[in-house]
């Protein structure tokens, strides 16, 4: 795999999949990359799971029972809280409209069963990398803004000191010190 300029090694993963044998898979996979795991058999468990530690990224089957992935996407991207976290669906998309929903309900990717391997460390560290450069420059933004603040105050005490001193100096200049 090609090197990245930002490292997302180590960065925490949520798994929701009802199918106990994709979970051990997938779990066995990313961690043997370095990412952290956690696990939810359904949407409902999911979600509580999420409001407790909020992961980094979220691979989400579509067809879940109970709470459908669809369902589980829409809740996370409503929240404030969870919005920005990529969702990456699993499952096969059975029309073109699947893929639309996936992607109109909020979701940042989404991978094809049957699952491979290269593919998911690809998308999970593609998905990854974008959320860490949104986020170092959200917080570049916010200190630039910052130095902008500081700027314009001390622009605006410039201004009125220089207007200070022109009515200072004009007073000397008329000699009614």
């Amino acid at each position: 795999m090609n090197e990245n300029l930002v490292s997302v090694t180590g960065s925490t993963l949520l798994i929701i999949d009802d199918r106990p044998h994709n979970l051990l898979f997938l779990s066995t996979l990313l961690i043997k990359q370095g990412y952290k795991l956690r696990k939810a058999l359904t949407g409902a468990a999911a979600i509580k799971t999420v409001q407790t530690k909020l992961p980094d990224l979220i691979l989400l089957k579509m067809h879940l029972r109970g709470m459908s992935g669809y369902e589980v996407c829409a809740a996370l991207v409503a929240n404030p809280a969870t919005c920005s976290i990529p969702i990456i669906f699993m499952d096969v998309p059975t029309q073109f409209d699947d893929v639309v929903k996936i992607f109109a309900v909020g979701a940042a990717d989404y991978i094809t069963e049957p699952i491979k391997v290269e593919e998911v460390l690809v998308r999970v560290n593609y998905q990854l990398t974008i959320k860490k450069l949104q986020t170092q420059l959200a917080k570049k933004n916010a200190k630039l803004r910052q130095e902008i603040l500081g700027r314009k105050r001390a622009e605006y005490a410039l201004k009125k000191l220089n207007k200070s001193l022109s009515r200072s100096s004009a007073i000397l200049q008329r000699g009614q010190v």
